[in-house]
């Protein structure tokens, strides 16, 4: 749980409350690939999120809440714990 906390206060302290936060957040990090077509940094979120975060949880047209609800399934077993 302390780890947890850790994370909520990150993401406090950097501003972030709403997904596009997040989303923009994340954007200034990533680094756009170099191959295929041109992409925003918005796209490589996306593409970062939908196939490489909790890759075996689908996402169907950039619907996240299947991720958002493993990701709350795990907190609560975390806090469980």
């Amino acid at each position: 749980a302390r780890a947890l906390a850790a994370s909520l206060h990150e993401a406090a302290r950097h501003n972030v409350h709403t997904q596009a936060q997040a989303f923009a957040w994340l954007g200034a990090r990533v680094q756009l690939r170099r191959y295929g077509r041109p992409r925003t940094k918005l796209d490589e979120v996306y593409d970062l999120l939908t196939n490489f975060v909790l890759n075996h949880v689908p996402v169907v047209r950039y619907d996240f809440r299947p991720k958002a609800a493993y990701v709350a399934l795990m907190v609560h077993k975390i806090i469980e714990a």
